[in-house]
């Protein structure tokens, strides 16, 4: 369960509980051509771009895993972590990646 303007970046929460914070990051790699005095002419993508979604929040997290061969423009998991203590309710955190190309 999300509060009302939590943004999911379009990915799915798998834990049953409360999701807190979330956040997106995009990178990707730029080939650059400079020329003798070193001045930069031209940048360019080089490909892919890589935007890393992570999920945390309190309850428990449930994941469904699935094989997906073609991770191109679906975002996949590739990290989670879990923890609990007596003291609160179990801490949970889910990292998407999904990659697109340029």
């Amino acid at each position: 369960m999300a509060f009302s303007d939590i943004n999911l970046f379009g990915v799915t929460d798998p834990a049953s509980g409360y999701l807190q914070e979330t956040t997106e990051t995009k990178s990707a790699e730029i080939v650059t051509v400079r020329d003798t005095t070193g001045v930069t002419k031209a940048a360019v993508l080089k490909g892919v771009v890589t935007t890393e979604t992570v999920l945390k929040g309190k309850g428990t997290y449930t994941p469904a895993v699935t094989v997906n061969k073609n991770v191109t423009g679906t975002a996949i998991i590739t990290a989670s972590k879990a923890s609990q203590s007596a003291e609160d309710f179990p801490d949970y955190e889910v990292t998407y990646q999904q990659f697109s190309v340029s």
